[in-house]
C-alpha cells in the first residue's frame, strides 16, 4: 500500500472501485452493505496484503476523524 485515504459513503450511492485497488470497510453496528465483485473475482487474483502498525493506526485515527471520538 503507497496511499491511505478514506471517504465516508453516502446512503444509496454505488461505488466503483478500479481494479487494483485495495479496499476495506470499517462499518458501524447495524450498517447494511453490499458488495458486488466481478464474476471471475476470486482468492486466487484477490491478493491478502499485511498491514504495518503505523497503517493501522493511520486508519484508525481517520476512522475516528469522521466518525467522531466515540469510535
Amino acid at each position: 500500500m503507497s496511499h491511505i485515504y478514506a471517504l465516508e459513503l453516502e446512503p444509496c450511492k454505488m461505488y466503483k472501485v478500479r481494479r487494483r485497488v485495495w479496499h476495506a470497510q470499517a462499518l458501524r453496528p447495524g450498517t447494511k452493505l453490499l458488495i458486488v465483485e466481478n464474476c471471475n473475482t476470486s482468492l486466487a487474483n484477490s491478493p491478502r496484503l499485511g498491514m504495518t502498525d503505523h497503517q493501522r493506526t493511520e486508519i484508525l485515527s481517520m476512522t475516528r476523524l469522521i466518525w467522531g471520538k466515540e469510535y
